[in-house]
């Protein structure tokens, strides 16, 4: 009989903090820091945080760091795996640690959006702000003014414009418009920013602490939307073919690189992956996954997104806004007890993959 999961989603970011600080408490993990956002409260007007437990030894050889919701609302998948395989309390290997890092977009997981206060992606910020942003795609201007039209209707936007893009272009085309991120467009989606966000510079401060004594990082960021319903796949935003070796002798060769264009994603510009800094990989050898479980279709998660935003920008009535809102959860977090329990022994069987000595 397949064993219920579901007791580790939550229902809200506040439930799910909640639980995790419980779950994190009744196994004496040690409290690394907690990372308050000086940018918003939470809807009850609680302080939003980022919470760091640690598991192991402080100063141990191999430290494996999980973190979820840097995009939002995907955080409630990231969240149900880290609690898990906390309560599961299994021993370590000897000079091992694990740090599970809690909720590091806490404002997109509480309101229910993929990004933060300022709609930037938090999966296209981790850039050197002293330089120029990347250029756009040459599709980018073109799509992004498709998906925030004067008014919406959906069907119309994706049968005569987006198919017609899609046909001619081919959807890895028009996804690489979009997914690649855009520097240009603040009001649309997958917006990147201008300068380094509050997320970005704790991602970077929580990865100097792990990497203090390390030798060698391994770092699972928890995701949902791309791919098969229930089904993970293994992304390698890689840098080079060293890490991407040390990757398949982790997880196998079913993992799939960015690099060589072997992913349901496309490259994208200012990845979590750029979080490590030259210091950091010279220092120790660092090996970063992206695991991403999938939802609905390629065509429903846009929608969901872009109607999310258009609402964002243009304004609603209150049914408008609970449609958008059903549709993110739908998008990225099903309730389905299935999912969620595929989600849950999938990821956690990642993890252990990944302390393997």
């Amino acid at each position: 009989m397949q064993q219920e999961y579901s007791h580790y989603f939550s229902d809200s970011y506040i439930q799910a903090r909640a639980k995790f600080r419980a779950a994190a408490q009744l196994r004496d993990l040690a409290p690394v820091k907690t990372y308050t956002n000086p940018c918003a409260l939470a809807e009850d007007n609680t302080p939003l945080t980022t919470d760091v437990y640690w598991k192991g030894p402080r100063n141990a050889r191999k430290v494996l760091l999980v973190t979820s919701a840097l995009h939002g609302i995907e955080g409630f998948a990231g969240s149900a795996i880290q609690m898990k395989h906390i309560m599961d309390d299994e021993p370590l290997p000897p000079d091992t640690a694990v740090v599970y890092a809690h909720a590091l977009n806490n404002y997109g997981f509480d309101r229910g959006l993929r990004t933060n206060e300022d709609n930037v992606d938090g999966n296209r910020n981790f850039l050197d702000w002293t330089k120029p942003a990347p250029a756009d795609h040459p599709m980018t201007n073109r799509v992004q003014a498709l998906l925030l039209p004067e008014r919406w209707n959906w069907a119309r936007t994706k049968y005569l414009q987006i198919v017609p893009l899609i046909i001619r272009h081919g959807m890895r085309g028009v996804q690489a418009s979009l997914q690649q991120g855009t520097y240009s467009h603040p009001d649309g989606i997958f917006y990147g920013g201008d300068k380094a966000t509050w997320t970005t510079n704790t991602v970077r401060d929580i990865i100097a602490h792990c990497a203090e004594h390390a030798e060698e990082m391994i770092h699972i960021d928890v995701h949902t939307g791309l791919g098969k319903r229930g089904k993970v796949e293994m992304i390698l935003p890689a840098i080079d073919q060293a890490e991407e070796d040390r990757a398949r002798a982790i997880w196998g060769n079913s993992v799939k690189s960015t690099r060589k264009d072997e992913s349901a994603s496309v490259t994208v510009s200012g990845s979590i992956n750029f979080a490590y800094d030259n210091a950091t990989r010279n220092k120790c050898r660092t090996t970063m996954l992206c695991a991403e479980f999938g939802t609905v279709g390629k065509l429903d998660v846009l929608r969901a997104m872009a109607q999310q935003n258009f609402l964002r920008v243009r304004g609603g009535t209150l049914a408008q806004h609970f449609e958008a809102a059903m549709r993110m959860r739908e998008a990225f977090s099903p309730f389905d007890a299935k999912w969620q329990h595929n989600v849950v022994n999938t990821g956690t069987a990642l993890l252990r993959q990944a302390l393997r000595p």
